[in-house]
């Protein structure tokens, strides 16, 4: 049982290590860019302070959709994160965490052995919907992943 504890531990460090570097080969793109600023004026006018994304959720809220919660989320971290650093270690530790849930609730306890764990690492990254990009796009990491957890 330690062996196997072990060798879980080690796959889910290397997980994440994973899918960092991942994460650091894709720049910002499509969305990221949109929530960088203030909802609805245009991309003129940068998030620059809490009291800025707590007025562009209002404006998202009753002009495009319902997702406040998690959008005022993904503001905050890509106003703290420009250069996506910050976002790429808090998407690879979601994504890790996603991977733990996973295997916790669909696993039986005298189940788990890292057989599992690693089929269950390669369907969340390969066999996942649109795995080649979504994981490691910002806005589609935070509504489609990050919420799973919620």
């Amino acid at each position: 049982m330690k062996k196997s504890t072990t060798l879980i531990s080690v796959l889910l460090v290397a997980y994440t290590i994973y899918m960092v570097w991942l994460n650091g080969l894709f720049p910002y793109i499509n969305d990221d860019f949109f929530y960088q600023y203030i909802v609805m004026y245009n991309l003129d006018r940068p998030i620059e302070s809490i009291k800025d994304i707590f007025h562009s959720q209002y404006l998202h809220y009753y002009n495009i959709n319902g997702r406040s919660i998690i959008h005022a989320v993904e503001q905050f971290v890509l106003w703290l994160s420009p250069d996506k650093q910050l976002f790429n270690l808090l998407n690879a530790i979601v994504w890790s965490m996603l991977l733990y849930s996973i295997v916790i609730f669909a696993i039986p306890r005298d189940k788990r052995t890292w057989i599992y764990w690693l089929f269950a690492i390669v369907y969340l990254r390969f066999l996942s919907p649109e795995c080649s990009y979504l994981p490691f796009w910002a806005s589609g990491s935070f509504n489609y992943y990050w919420i799973m957890l919620a």
